[in-house]
């Protein structure tokens, strides 16, 4: 299908062009967002997916003491250095306890989200990340935060071959989405999407 913002002067049509999708049966669907934001495919000849459920996290606020007093990387220090803190929040699962921070700007606007992963028995921090605001991303609510059943963030084992995952934290205006992997990696995979303007 062309996409929206070709016209009859592109003639000839490039494959930039086309978008490129894929229909299945909203019964397969359930429990994603109205425009199916979280759903992945994959094409090739072997299923790279676990066949395990991922979760959504059901982040509860905590104090802010509480929250894990690890050293900010010194390019994210300059980027938060006009906010101040706010709510704190912990998920926990047997393996892992996730940390999110939010941080205000001057209107009390959240403008970025700080989350570690730590090993549950350990407290070793895994992955630190932060997401914050600019031209092209801005931090997701969380899940159930604004009162409705939208879920955002999730966390499991999505592949195969890899440790488990987290991601939903932000939304993409420009690009795509990434999927971090918990692991001392810090790797990031981007998916490839169709977000054109």
């Amino acid at each position: 299908m062309l996409n929206g913002y070709s016209s009859d002067e592109d003639w000839p049509y490039h494959n930039y062009d086309y978008m490129i999708g894929f229909e299945i049966s909203k019964q397969y669907l359930n429990g994603y967002s109205d425009y199916y934001t979280n759903v992945i495919v994959y094409v090739g000849k072997e299923n790279p997916f676990a066949k395990e459920a991922l979760k959504p996290i059901a982040w509860k606020k905590m104090p802010a003491k509480d929250y894990p007093s690890k050293s900010m990387k010194s390019e994210d220090r300059v980027l938060l250095k006009n906010t101040i803190p706010g709510n704190t929040y912990l998920y926990q699962t047997d393996s892992y306890n996730y940390f999110l921070q939010d941080y205000l700007d001057s209107h009390k606007i959240i403008y970025a989200r700080r989350l570690l992963v730590a090993n549950s028995k350990t407290k070793d921090i895994i992955i630190e990340k932060l997401y914050s605001q600019s031209e092209g991303t801005s931090p997701a609510p969380l899940n159930y935060e604004n009162g409705d059943d939208s879920i955002e963030q999730y966390t499991g084992k999505l592949f195969k071959d890899k440790p488990p995952v987290v991601f939903g934290f932000e939304y993409q205006s420009f690009g795509c989405p990434a999927i971090s992997i918990i692991d001392k990696s810090n790797e990031d995979i981007y998916l490839q999407c169709d977000n054109r303007h």
